[in-house]
């Protein structure tokens, strides 16, 4: 299970990187986005070759005990450098200089790593920090390459949290965000990687979940680095899909009381052919459509209106404690529910009927709030029991004449 959650990660991550690739075709890539890439694909890979089964897989094949683990190792530690390559040449401007010394750290750490690893004289095992965690030439070798991996994480985290305040673009922010919290996740690994690491050097144990856990911890890292590294590229394609999805409900909700007032007022209802229009436009133009056609029935049943119905609603609302909101949803379901029932029993009263503005009605312009105060009244008007008490309440006097 623990390496298909590997695997799974790796897809994830390269995908990822993949689309920052393709987002870019047609333009040359700056050098933090090709560090970006390459991160992405050595984070990915890191997870894919330190899976069990990989590990198991490869163990025929390696140099000496436990090679493998520290190709993960070193592809991991990569990562880091290239992520710390994003920043050099994206925030400090010297990036060629910084990461030059990074890169002579990199190979400085791995190469010591090795020779630790090839002079323990140890055996294949899957877990082998598990198992020689208490021998001093395995815990320089995790030392050297957590404190990399730490090093590396902290510096992002510092970097990136000064310059996301910095952006003034809402998606770049959230982005930066996103791969914030990837980071602190990734140092909670480094964190729990060294708690098993003393277990082991203190007690000659450790926790019996370590590597299960230390795997999990770091594919979600990965991925959750992926989808802030990503964030600008899918979350537009997101909103519009999610926007779509809102809009297509909302006109369904509509239906009821879209259904009840044209069939009161029939004149109201647009008579306009249909245009050329996507889907997504379309969709949008018909709950644009219910909407103008609701607020203009509305208007049509104004003169229906009987006096004294607002104010008895707005009295019913302050009765109930109702908040500011809820009272003014109830007051415009309150005036429809008593305009229709004047306007089927005939009652019509003055032209400028008295009615109450609501003065807490949609938050914004925008059409979906629009549509879910409309959804809000209609409800009012179904199931509330106030209303149905307004309809029964002995308040409508008689038409004008």
């Amino acid at each position: 299970m623990v390496s298909v959650l590997g695997y799974l990660c790796c897809l994830g991550s390269v995908l990822a990187a993949a689309a920052k690739v393709f987002s870019t075709r047609g333009t040359r890539m700056t050098a933090s986005r090709r560090f970006l890439v390459v991160a992405m694909v050595a984070f990915g890979l890191a997870l894919a070759v330190s899976a069990p089964a990989s590990v198991e897989l490869a163990s025929a094949l390696d140099p000496f005990p436990n090679a493998t683990q520290l190709l993960a190792n070193a592809l991991a530690m990569f990562g880091a450098f290239c992520v710390l390559g994003v920043l050099d040449h994206s925030i400090s401007g010297r990036g060629p200089c910084r990461s030059l010394r990074h890169a002579v750290a990199l190979v400085i750490s791995v190469g010591t790593m090795a020779v630790l690893l090839t002079a323990a004289d140890t055996e294949y095992r899957h877990e082998c920090t598990g198992i020689y965690g208490d021998r001093p030439l395995i815990t320089t070798y995790m030392g050297i390459y957590l404190g990399y991996m730490s090093w590396s994480l902290s510096r992002f985290i510092w970097l990136i949290a000064r310059y996301s305040t910095r952006t003034a673009d809402r998606l770049m922010r959230r982005g930066f965000q996103i791969t914030l919290l990837s980071a602190v996740t990734g140092l909670g690994w480094a964190v729990w990687k060294v708690a098993g690491l003393v277990a082991v050097a203190t007690s000659h144990t450790g926790p019996a979940v370590q590597a299960s856990t230390s795997e999990i911890l770091a594919g979600i890292a990965v991925d959750i680095g992926a989808a802030g590294a990503t964030y600008t590229s899918w979350a537009p394609a997101v909103h519009s899909l999610m926007r779509q999805l809102r809009v297509r409900v909302a006109h369904r909700r509509l239906s009821w009381l879209w259904h009840l007032l044209i069939t009161a007022v029939p004149q109201v209802e647009f008579t306009t052919p249909r245009t050329n229009l996507s889907g997504a436009e379309r969709a949008e133009y018909r709950l644009y459509r219910r909407v103008l056609e609701i607020r203009d029935a509305q208007l049509a049943l104004r003169p229906y209106i009987p006096p004294g119905v607002p104010e008895l609603t707005l009295m019913i609302g302050r009765h109930h404690g109702l908040d500011p909101v809820s009272a003014d949803v109830l007051l415009e379901a309150g005036e429809l529910v008593a305009a229709l029932d004047a306007r089927h029993t005939g009652c019509r009263y003055t032209s400028e009927s008295e009615r109450a503005i609501p003065q807490h009605g949609p938050a914004s312009p925008d059409l979906l709030d629009e549509a879910a105060w409309l959804i809000r009244v209609s409800n009012a008007m179904r199931n509330s029991t106030l209303v149905a008490g307004l309809r029964s309440a002995p308040h409508i006097p008689k038409p004008a004449t």
